[in-house]
């Protein structure tokens, strides 16, 4: 069982914590929680807890896990609307566009997959990291 916290953070922000092995969903916008890719991907930050406690503690393992959470989502969410027939309101590479129409304009992506970026890229703290959260 996985422990879930929504509404919890008073801010536009989901994110998993290793403290209490929990996610937590932000609100604002639209809820995270009604967000089935930001579900799937904090969900993703659970799959490596479990794997290796710790894991999203160095910069580049953190990425590593933002970038394993969005390929998840967009995954999952590509395989589900295939099998059930739902449209797709955004090319597949875009992560999370029903929850990111309040802060970004169209096509409304949190971040995409389809990036040519490599790790020689790397500009700062990293290439695939929350930038404030997934929101």
């Amino acid at each position: 069982m996985q422990p879930v916290r929504i509404n919890q953070w008073g801010a536009d922000n989901s994110f998993f914590t290793d403290k209490k092995a929990e996610i937590r969903f932000g609100k604002g916008g639209v809820d995270d929680a009604e967000n089935a890719e930001a579900v799937v991907h904090e969900y993703g930050h659970t799959v490596h807890h479990a794997q290796v406690p710790g894991l999203g503690s160095p910069v580049e393992a953190g990425s590593i896990g933002e970038a394993f959470g969005d390929h998840q989502a967009v995954t999952v969410g590509e395989h589900a609307a295939e099998r059930y027939g739902w449209p797709l309101k955004a090319d597949v590479a875009c992560v999370a566009d029903w929850d990111s129409v309040t802060y970004s304009n169209a096509p409304h992506c949190l971040r995409r997959i389809d990036s040519d970026k490599t790790y020689a890229d790397r500009a700062g703290r990293g290439l695939v990291l929350h930038h404030g959260g997934l929101r």
